[in-house]
């Protein structure tokens, strides 16, 4: 299944708003590398980061560019779980490529990638072995219904304006498990 470039960034924009909502905790491991374009980028993601780590979560913010970062140490996993909020890096950690990353999830861990509309080789042929393609470089998500018309005077139809959702369906796999409620 082919998955445009345009789809995704949609998806990506409404991620925010959903990440927020679900309320899962991994059973496959606590640590956590968070993948940034500099490590003064991850106050952008303060939101999703303070998120992880009320629900206790060991973050390591690294920016992209770190030569020490290693998702694997003689074949055990460094980390549970895998984001990666740089898209336009050519290369991430110590020369980590798409096999590396490939082999951390077949090994149990958990990636997300995120996308723009710049999104980099590196990023494109990760997304590729896991099904993901997206369109050329430069490529955005057009929306002329819902585009944010009131702010942008210049009725950008690329700047989508979405409410965050209100509540969400519990988000159930082998890999998480939802916290127990009193009844």
């Amino acid at each position: 299944m082919r998955f445009l470039a345009t789809a995704a960034a949609v998806s990506l924009a409404f991620s925010g708003a959903w990440l927020g909502v679900v309320e899962a905790k991994s059973v496959s491991g606590d640590r956590v590398l968070v993948l940034v374009p500099k490590v003064e980028a991850a106050k952008l993601y303060s939101q999703f980061l303070d998120s992880l780590t009320s629900r206790g979560f060991d973050i390591s913010v690294r920016a992209a560019t770190n030569t020490s970062v290693t998702l694997q140490v003689d074949g055990v996993r460094t980390y549970d779980h895998a984001v990666v909020l740089s898209p336009e890096s050519k290369k991430l950690g110590a020369n980590l490529s798409v096999r590396d990353f490939v082999s951390f999830v077949d090994d149990g861990g958990n990636l997300i990638l995120t996308a723009s509309s710049e999104l980099s080789e590196l990023g494109r042929k990760l997304a590729a072995r896991f099904g993901v393609e997206y369109e050329k470089r430069g490529t955005a998500a057009i929306d002329h219904l819902a585009h944010l018309h009131a702010i942008n005077d210049t009725s950008d139809h690329t700047l989508v304006a979405a409410s965050p959702p209100k509540t969400a369906a519990p988000v159930l796999s082998k890999q998480f498990a939802l916290p127990q409620s009193d009844p």
